[in-house]
């Protein structure tokens, strides 16, 4: 896996790392970096892969737009 792979937006070496970490954590069955539960680990093994940047305050509608018990707004 190179960083070519993700349109050379990554250091390869990082993103080498990062996905062996992640990987290992997969094996374990336990992420200790975030926590995530045993069952929603899959490792990354068969491309293609894709990758997107990630910013805080993204696009969230922060559960939709408000509405009454009726479904009004």
């Amino acid at each position: 896996m190179t960083g070519e792979i993700i349109g050379g937006k990554m250091d390869p070496a990082v993103l080498k790392e990062t996905v062996e970490k992640y990987n290992n954590y997969c094996a374990r069955g336990n992420d200790p970096e975030f926590g995530r539960p045993a069952q929603s680990l899959k490792p990354l093994v068969t491309p293609p892969f894709y990758a997107c940047a990630l910013y805080p305050g993204g696009i969230n509608t922060c559960g939709g737009p408000g509405a009454t018990g009726t479904g009004r707004s």
